[in-house]
């Protein structure tokens, strides 16, 4: 026990440093400094000791293969109406600079809708570089982007 603690500390330390040595290639950058909006970075690090920690939480996914397919994850959340309208317009400020998105909308219940966009890799059409999923909702607006070499076997994976 006393281990797995010092195991997650010493994770936790190199994920902070992860994150102090490479925030600013973070895609939503310092926007989680404004009190309305709660924003969560995972580096590398910190995702490789994750992934061969959690074993068996999804039946018939690999979580191992997930996390070591991944260079980060990125999540904000806000849930004010100020917050959603930043987030909406700085989520369309960084899409548009974003080169080969592709997109897919998938419109839930009414006014909840939910935008995926797929960046493949040039090299490797099967390769997913950049996955980023929007979720707007009537009380909150969040983000989740996830970099690295995805291959679509795991979204398939996922979504079965």
């Amino acid at each position: 026990m006393k281990q797995r603690f010092i195991a997650t500390l010493v994770a936790m330390a190199l994920g902070m440093t992860t994150y102090v040595s490479f925030g600013s290639g973070r895609l939503f950058g310092d926007i989680g400094q404004r009190d309305d909006i709660t924003s969560l970075y995972i580096g590398k690090t910190l995702l490789r000791l994750v992934g061969s920690s959690v074993t068996g939480s999804l039946p018939g996914v690999d979580i191992e293969d997930i996390a070591d397919s991944l260079d980060s994850i990125e999540i904000v959340t806000g849930d004010s109406v100020k917050a959603k309208k930043f987030l909406a317009a700085q989520t369309v400020s960084i899409i548009g600079k974003l080169q080969g998105l592709e997109e897919a909308l998938v419109n839930d219940d009414g006014d909840d809708k939910t935008y995926i966009y797929v960046q493949s890799d040039p090299a490797a059409p099967d390769i997913i570089s950049r996955l980023l999923i929007i979720q707007e909702e009537e009380d909150e607006y969040q983000i989740i982007s996830m970099t690295g070499k995805i291959p679509v076997s795991v979204l398939e994976d996922l979504s079965d």
